[in-house]
């Protein structure tokens, strides 16, 4: 379980981390379709990938912390699992957001309208507000899951 546990946290960090990157790198791209296959494919990977690990740390977890007579008294445990909700919760935003970006620049391509790159740019802008959090409370809990903290 704990290498389970270990390898689905690792998935976490690294597919936030090239998602994040990969959606950065693309932002500025002139050509609508090549950013809008660059979002369309971080989606991918967070349904592919993203998503069981978000499941299977919740599983795992719960075993580990049952295998270790952990309770919910646990000052490190409680605060982990709470920045674990809040993840989750900026995770599911996020990918809305990288949808409505994707939706956006479809409607964009299809009606050569320029002018619903506001709209995009405004996804983009929340979505950026919201990644950069989200990878830091998920290297918080690294800490937290490493080092537990009294």
């Amino acid at each position: 379980m704990k290498l389970i546990h270990i390898i689905s946290a690792i998935i976490l960090l690294a597919m936030g981390l090239v998602g994040a990157i990969y959606c950065w790198q693309n932002h500025e791209e002139p050509d609508l379709q090549v950013r809008k296959l660059a979002i369309s494919s971080v989606i991918r990977t967070n349904w592919l990938f993203v998503t069981p690990a978000l499941v299977l740390q919740l599983i795992t977890g719960w075993s580990l912390m049952r295998s270790m007579a952990l309770g919910f008294t646990t000052t490190w445990l409680n605060l982990t699992l709470m920045l674990y909700g809040v993840v989750c919760i900026l995770w599911c935003a996020m990918v809305w957001l990288q949808i409505s970006m994707v939706n956006t620049l479809k409607v964009a391509l299809s009606e050569n309208k320029d002018s619903k790159l506001t709209s995009y740019h405004t996804y983009y802008q929340y979505w950026l507000y919201l990644a950069v959090p989200t990878l830091t409370i998920v290297i918080i809990i690294f800490y937290l899951m490493i080092f537990k903290p009294a």
